[in-house]
């Protein structure tokens, strides 16, 4: 999963993405995207940034529809 929580922080994102890099050299390939939101204001905050770093580090970004993996994009 990409948390976009944090992402708002540059630093956070340049933390980040070695980790996410990393996942892609191991073989993974998808990965989710959620903003642990608590509260209307924080849903889909950074979402745009979080798609940014799953296309940098060669990630598909993908949901689960009736446990059925589907592409966002």
């Amino acid at each position: 999963e990409i948390n976009t929580r944090r992402l708002g922080e540059p630093a956070a994102v340049d933390l980040l993405v070695p980790v996410w890099k990393r996942y892609r050299e191991l073989g993974g390939r998808y990965v989710t995207i959620g903003s642990d939101a608590h509260n209307e204001a924080t849903i889909g905050k950074n979402f745009s940034v979080a798609l940014g770093a799953a296309e940098n580090c060669r990630l598909t970004p993908v949901t689960f529809v009736g446990r059925k993996l589907r592409l966002l994009r």
